[in-house]
């Protein structure tokens, strides 16, 4: 993962805005609050580490972004998105529960253009 975490969720205490990276091994914390986070041993953190690991994937396969491609069939045509154009333009995000409270995960492209050097 690269230094800036791809991952974030807004803080259940304060909404200030959580890093999240499972792979350090290190528990989230808000910046702002204080506030600790703890997902060990749950369904919760299962999932969380399901969706990082595609986070990752797609940061590992950024190399054929530009070759590859979602068609959608509409009517008799098919308009072909490059897979980069929807990566810049589209959030990807997991809605689960922490601590009672539905809880958006978002998946930063930003992070990924930085690494490239590119600008969403």
């Amino acid at each position: 993962m690269p230094t800036k975490h791809p991952l974030e969720f807004a803080c259940v205490k304060c909404g200030e805005s959580v890093a999240l990276s499972l792979v350090e091994g290190e528990m989230p914390s808000c910046a702002s609050c204080g506030k600790r986070y703890t997902f060990e041993g749950t369904q919760l953190q299962k999932q969380l580490r399901q969706f990082e690991a595609l986070c990752r994937q797609i940061q590992a396969s950024k190399e054929i972004f530009s070759e590859a491609a979602v068609a959608v069939d509409v009517g008799p045509s098919r308009v072909r998105i490059p897979l980069k154009l929807l990566l810049t333009r589209l959030n990807s995000v997991l809605d689960l529960e922490i601590e009672g409270v539905k809880t958006t995960i978002t998946f930063r492209v930003e992070a990924l253009n930085e690494q490239t050097g590119k600008t969403s």
